[in-house]
């Protein structure tokens, strides 16, 4: 492996140094002129809306804590469940970099919000794995997922994700299942009891669908497919590259990452289905992306076509930020 690469493994001092540079770079256009994108989102997501007093300022300096913050969190729990080769900081900034790629991602989406509860709720699903009893931990997932989804109702298709956990990691309870269907339904009960109490609209998920995608896109779609699939094909070689490394793995890690590629089912078909949040619906596939991407960097050895394709991907980023700030297409 080569320089780039090298640093990451062995300097975490210099490794969180370059880690902010990188987020400096990718958001201080952003920064200095914010995105106001106005999102109709759930119940929660008005409720942070309306704490950062409506400033495009204050949404986006937030927007890009949650971001670092998942970032470090997404490289934790990789490392616990064996989900990365060896310990590295890759996992990070390949986060940060597709979750910041795009400009409309810079915002205080519900997405971005609401994907900060599903980190939680993967972590877990992955800790189901061998346990005697697994009630509190298929309970919080579930409640976790609900949460999620009274910031961005998409969310709510993540739903899928632990009824497929139980299916890889479980032999069939009801009793889980069970379980499972109150921890989605407590928050949901409690939300609308509040809102026919207060006299408020509880039709919520109506006003949620309410407006069109259109309003939430900011970004050229042939720009922004163009992307997409350079994107996409890293993936896919990736994942080629991982399918023969997992054949001498353990169960728990190949599990794992039948998991993870659930994920990345569950966010293809949700994106399909569900049209608002615009381009912000593609932050969901930076958890598995980011997470596969840097097993293909870490697993290589052919070093040339690694520092080739991380190059590509960097070259993309600045491109994405020079056209953001000196518009081209």
């Amino acid at each position: 492996m080569t320089l780039s690469f090298a640093l990451f493994r062995h300097n975490q001092s210099f490794t969180l140094a370059l880690l902010l540079l990188v987020i400096l770079f990718l958001w201080v256009p952003t920064f200095i002129n914010p995105i106001i994108i106005n999102y109709n989102g759930m119940p929660l997501y008005q409720i942070i809306n309306w704490l950062t007093m409506h400033s495009p300022y204050i949404a986006t300096i937030l927007a890009c804590l949650i971001l670092i913050a998942q970032g470090i969190y997404i490289n934790l729990w990789i490392n616990r469940h064996d989900l990365i080769i060896r310990s590295s900081y890759i996992p990070s900034l390949l986060y940060i970099i597709l979750g910041s790629l795009l400009p409309d991602f810079r915002t205080l989406s519900p997405t971005l919000l609401a994907s900060s509860f599903i980190l939680l709720a993967c972590d877990l699903l992955l800790n189901m794995y061998k346990q005697k009893t697994i009630d509190n931990l298929i309970f919080n997932a579930s409640f976790l997922i609900a949460i999620a989804s009274l910031i961005s109702f998409q969310a709510l298709f993540f739903y899928i994700l632990i009824i497929v956990a139980l299916i890889i990691f479980r032999s069939f309870s009801w009793r889980e299942w069970l379980i499972s269907i109150c921890g989605i339904l407590v928050p949901y009960i409690f939300i609308i009891t509040w809102k026919i109490v207060s006299g408020q609209d509880y039709n919520f998920i109506k006003l949620y669908f309410q407006f069109p995608d259109a309003v939430y896109v900011t970004t050229n779609t042939l720009y922004r497919n163009s992307i997409g699939c350079f994107i996409f094909i890293l993936v896919i070689i990736a994942y080629l590259k991982i399918n023969t490394y997992l054949n001498s793995t353990s169960v728990k890690i190949k599990k794992g990452y039948s998991l993870l590629t659930w994920f990345i089912i569950i966010s293809l078909v949700s994106f399909l289905i569900f049209h608002v949040d615009g381009n912000c619906r593609f932050i969901y596939l930076s958890i598995p992306f980011s997470i596969f991407l840097s097993n293909y960097f870490l697993l290589s050895t052919k070093s040339f076509m690694v520092e080739v394709l991380f190059i590509l991907l960097v070259l993309t980023t600045i491109f994405v930020q020079i056209n953001y700030l000196y518009p081209i297409i």
